[in-house]
């Protein structure tokens, strides 16, 4: 029933914002060499999607006569995406086994036009397993498509994510193990 519910709001939210409406769900582009400094580890990482669901019509902006909406948890879940992949190619593993915690949150974004670029910017909160967190902005233009300045921010704000020194101290140091002491009488 509640399956039966989201599709038909769904369907009349598609309905009541078609003709001059555009929805679009980022896709992955990679960090190019330089946008993140190089450190390994073999650290379990455990990355969480902290937006809330139902969220799927979010109003980026307009461009022209065309209203631009975005789901920022599916955002969110790129952004996830692309830091699975950074962090494997540095040698660590994603997963719920023993891990450090990465929550991430897409909280923000805006799409506009300037003179012949496309511009796009999103904000990305991560907080770690230890409590530190931090806001991190990818400022993106494309004088190509808004699809292109999309994909671009959510890499540059990953990008900034990674060169943390916070974040990288974080995931790559090991937990000190458990001291037991043996007493004797």
């Amino acid at each position: 029933m509640k399956r039966l519910y989201i599709i038909t709001i769904v369907i009349s939210a598609l309905l009541l914002f078609s003709g001059c409406t555009h929805y679009y769900v980022p896709v992955v582009y990679p960090l190019k060499d330089g946008m993140a400094p190089a450190f390994a580890g073999d650290n379990n990482i455990m990355l969480i999607n902290e937006n809330p669901e139902g969220e799927l019509f979010t109003h980026l902006g307009n461009l022209g006569p065309y209203k631009w909406y975005g789901d920022l948890k599916r955002w969110t879940n790129t952004a996830s995406s692309l830091i699975r992949i950074e962090l494997e190619d540095r040698g660590f593993e994603i997963s719920d086994r023993n891990p450090k915690v990465l929550k991430l949150s897409i909280h923000r974004a805006s799409v506009h036009q300037t003179n012949f670029q496309f511009r796009a910017i999103v904000y990305l909160i991560v907080e770690t397993g230890d409590g530190y967190k931090h806001e991190y902005v990818g400022n993106n233009a494309s004088g190509w498509s808004l699809y292109r300045a999309s994909n671009g921010a959510i890499t540059r704000a990953v990008g900034a994510m990674l060169s943390d020194k916070k974040i990288i101290t974080y995931v790559t140091e090991k937990e000190c193990p458990e001291i037991s002491y043996i007493t004797t009488k």
